[in-house]
């Protein structure tokens, strides 16, 4: 097996000295291992673009869901598979298709042959493997800052929602589905996947073998509407709110007249108005 490891250098706490082991230990249990460490945003793109060219038979992702978003965007549609040695802050789409922490049993994975193909979301021409909201979350990622997280990890995201909790003021807009439904809201979480934030459960009926997105839209605003919310996601129970619209689609616009932020996998990516629909089965992922 010819296999690239792309490495992020500044995901997560310790991914160079995670990405010399699985190099080491890939490379013992007989793979002609590369590596390549990313340098700038979108710099992941290119070289997983370039993979196939290259001889390789598999990309191994050392990083978090931004960097694996990144490389998605740079294989799909190309012969290759992807495996995954989670690094990031909450490596969700690890989660989702069951890969491990720990890292030997990760790269065994990648080394066992085991493949399933899987959907995914496109976003204005863009692709994303776990979901891209729009709405108080997606002002939190934009206002992130980035140094906090390198060192903090998970607590730049709690500082950055009390930051950005203080002056918000959850503006409307507006949600059509599969061209016909049309519904308003102050928050919008397009999912592909179950899990959010880490091990949080926001679309619990989505899944990555399906054609379909799964779609929350919370309708009420403010900030004690936010606290209800946020308590409802903790205790799995917000899908059942009377406010709460759960809807699977496959088309999906969002817009307003206001000037709202969306992100993307955890990282920031436009303003509305977008457009997301779903691609079914179109990446191949290495999985237990």
């Amino acid at each position: 097996m010819k296999l690239l490891i792309i490495s992020n250098p500044v995901a997560g706490k310790n991914s160079k000295n995670k990405t010399k082991k699985a190099a080491s230990y890939l490379s013992s249990r007989g793979a002609d291992v590369s590596v390549e460490h990313t340098s700038f945003r979108g710099n992941a793109t290119n070289i997983a673009a370039e993979a196939y060219a290259r001889g390789f038979d598999k990309i191994a992702v050392v990083a978090g869901d931004g960097t694996i978003n990144e490389i998605i965007n740079g294989i799909v549609g190309i012969d290759i598979a992807l495996g995954i040695i989670p690094a990031g802050t909450t490596n969700v789409f690890a989660k989702e298709v069951g890969v491990p922490d720990n890292l030997y049993k990760a790269c065994d994975i990648i080394l066992g042959g085991k493949e399933r193909r899987i959907s995914l979301g496109v976003i204005n021409g863009s692709y994303f493997m776990l979901m891209a909201s729009a709405g108080f979350d997606a002002e939190v990622v934009n206002s992130i800052d980035l140094k906090l997280k390198a060192r903090t990890g998970k607590f730049a995201y709690i500082a950055s929602a009390f930051r950005v909790s203080a002056r918000y003021d959850f503006p409307s807009m507006s949600i059509i589905i599969d061209q016909k439904e049309k519904y308003e809201g102050c928050l919008v979480v397009v999912s592909n996947v179950r899990y959010y934030a880490g091990k949080f459960v926001m679309a619990p009926y989505a899944s990555t073998d399906d054609k379909f997105l799964d779609v929350c839209i919370f309708t009420k605003s403010g900030k004690r509407q936010l606290a209800r919310y946020l308590w409802g996601l903790l205790t799995k129970s917000h899908h059942k709110y009377k406010d709460v619209i759960y809807i699977k689609a496959k088309q999906i616009r969002i817009f307003s007249e206001r000037r709202i932020k969306v992100q993307v996998d955890g990282d920031p990516f436009c303003e509305l108005p977008v457009d997301i629909s779903v691609v079914p089965k179109i990446l191949r992922v290495c999985c237990p």
